[in-house]
């Protein structure tokens, strides 16, 4: 019989690649003061998942595109959010769907309420540690567990880099 935790307070690691951790956070914490992702990449984690269920309004979709953003730039993180799809909806609250990866204040791919695409992009992990080595992040907490997981490791670029860096050859031959 295996047991699988349940808590938020357990942050995700793989056993090969240390700097490769997630946290994962449910509901509207995106919204909250004091939320979860703040103690999930205290304990490490350097990409947050959320699986949110924000009720639509006309305002919500550019405040979760702004905060998303802001989050990941404040936490040095990757942070992902998957909302609630309008199937979901009940006869109090309407659900849009929509989704975000954003990592450190960029939004790198997102899409639209009442949209079911699947969004995929990479994170630099690497990176997201680097730049948290010159912030002042807290003491790891406490009560927080490490679960290890396995994955096949393949060698990727990063697809983003290569429009990052010409752009950065151009605003230097400007110069």
């Amino acid at each position: 019989d295996d047991l699988a935790p349940l808590s938020k307070n357990i942050v995700f690691r793989h056993s090969e690649l240390d700097f490769f951790r997630f946290g994962v956070q449910i509901g509207s914490d995106l919204f909250a003061i004091n939320n979860t992702a703040d103690k999930l990449t205290s304990a490490g984690a350097t990409i947050i998942l959320n699986c949110a269920a924000i009720p639509y309004t006309p305002e919500n979709e550019g405040q979760i595109h702004l905060l998303s953003a802001a989050q990941s730039l404040r936490l040095s993180c990757g942070y992902a959010l998957c909302n609630s799809g309008y199937g979901e909806s009940t006869t109090d609250n309407v659900f849009a769907g929509g989704g975000i990866i954003a990592e450190n204040g960029e939004i790198l791919t997102s899409n639209s309420s009442f949209e079911n695409d699947i969004l995929i992009s990479e994170i630099d992990t690497d990176k997201m540690v680097k730049l948290r080595k010159n912030k002042a992040f807290p003491k790891r907490p406490e009560n927080f567990t490490d679960i290890l997981f396995w994955s096949d490791i393949k060698e990727t670029a990063l697809s983003y880099l290569d429009d990052y860096l010409l752009d950065r050859v151009a605003e230097f031959e400007k110069i």
